[in-house]
């Protein structure tokens, strides 16, 4: 199973918070989680498709996934993240708080 995590930071502190997310946050992320990867938006504009193209908000401009063996070790290891004093203090170095995070969107997969 895969976790799809979509995150829609404040265009003005995005510099700023992938910072701090591709040094700080993505090394503990990677210590304790099967990680596939992360993804940060470019300057090149998205392309909208399909029967209603215009049925579309803001895309998230960051985007990163976790492999996962089903939705209890998910739970389990979001849990045990939550708990770690390593990840307290990173989380507390995060810029801007939680103000700079506008939105966050986690969908679940399976490989095809």
């Amino acid at each position: 199973m895969y976790e799809i995590r979509n995150y829609w930071i404040d265009p003005a502190h995005f510099d700023e918070w992938i910072k701090w997310f591709g040094e700080k946050a993505a090394p503990v992320f990677r210590a304790h989680w099967d990680m596939v990867g992360f993804w940060s938006s470019n300057d090149i504009p998205p392309t909208y498709g399909g029967a209603h193209p215009e049925a579309r908000g803001t895309p998230a401009n960051l985007t990163w996934i976790i492999r996962w063996d089903d939705k209890e070790q998910r739970d389990m290891g979001w849990n045990k993240l939550g708990v770690l004093n390593e990840w307290k203090k990173v989380l507390a170095q995060r810029p801007g708080g939680s103000e700079w995070l506008l939105h966050i969107e986690a969908k679940f997969a399976e490989s095809i």
